[in-house]
């Protein structure tokens, strides 16, 4: 080998080299940005359902025995805040789908509003509030390829079978 082709050789990896370390970083500050924004969703949901759970509670503890119009209204928009926030969830919509924090704060809220015991409530939202911060604190679910594959192909199927009953709807000419 004469010196041109080594300082080739060499210039080629050191391309190749930069170019891996390239992707490698990009790759890495992809992922540290998901799992922040993931963290930043999980801390705004625990902080929402927490103002929400004190303004929802506040009339039951100690109990107000007439809850007037403007009280009930201050209730029922921090009952709504709380839906909310619980289904705007962008970054964790599936971590969230596939668990069942929406129906346990729903089950929380109608046995307030019917036995109005504000202990048994405030117990389950502390249950329900460590259970999303252990899962703020575990890590991202890896997606799955198989179920990916397996929408996808749902998909097509679907859109196949939607596209044979347009045909078939449409008369000859």
């Amino acid at each position: 080998m004469d010196k041109e082709e080594i300082a080739l050789l060499v210039a080629g990896i050191g391309a190749a080299v930069s170019l891996l370390t390239f992707w490698l970083t990009k790759i890495s500050q992809e992922s540290k940005a998901r799992r922040e924004e993931r963290r930043q969703e999980y801390r705004e949901l625990v902080s929402t359902l927490t103002q929400c759970y004190m303004r929802i509670v506040s009339p039951y503890d100690p109990p107000i025995p007439v809850i007037d119009e403007q009280l009930q209204r201050q209730i029922t928009d921090a009952k709504l805040e709380s839906f909310k926030v619980l289904q705007d969830r962008i970054a964790i919509a599936e971590e969230l789908a596939e668990t069942d924090v929406l129906d346990v704060w729903t089950e929380a809220i109608v046995s307030l509003e019917r036995n109005t015991d504000s202990v048994r409530f405030a117990k389950k939202f502390k249950l329900l509030r460590e259970r999303i911060i252990r899962m703020a604190n575990r890590p991202a679910p890896k997606k799955s390829r198989l179920r990916s594959l397996f929408y996808r192909i749902r998909y097509f199927r679907e859109i196949r079978q939607f596209r044979r009953r347009h045909d078939d709807a449409r008369p000859n000419s």
